[in-house]
């Protein structure tokens, strides 16, 4: 997998969350600092950083060749967490088992202080 640098992984994960708000993925300003605050590639680091950076969900793990496991796609991350900043009701379930959801939730609950 080809590194890339500290600068245009930043510039892509930029990019990414400046695409979901074009899209009206992202609305609310605690949502967008949250996933402008957590990146992606540190939760998949065999994963290309322009692959990572892609609105796609990432297969991450396969059994007899089936996909088992998945990186969410953003895109649904941020709807699930839009949803959430304006529902009296949380959902019990913010994370993969990659843990970057999880960390934009409790990024949006810090902000919330």
């Amino acid at each position: 997998m080809p590194s890339a640098s500290a600068s245009d992984t930043t510039q892509l994960h930029q990019a990414l969350v400046d695409q979901l708000a074009s899209a009206g993925h992202i609305r609310n300003p605690r949502v967008e600092a949250a996933f402008r605050a957590v990146p992606r590639h540190p939760f998949l680091p065999d994963i290309a950083p322009d692959e990572v950076y892609r609105d796609t969900a990432i297969v991450t793990k396969r059994a007899d060749g089936q996909p088992i496991s998945s990186s969410s796609q953003p895109a649904i991350m941020a709807i699930m967490l839009e949803q959430s900043t304006r529902s009296a009701t949380r959902p019990t379930s913010f994370g993969d088992r990659h843990g970057h959801r999880l960390q934009r939730r409790l990024a949006i609950s810090h902000r919330r202080r």
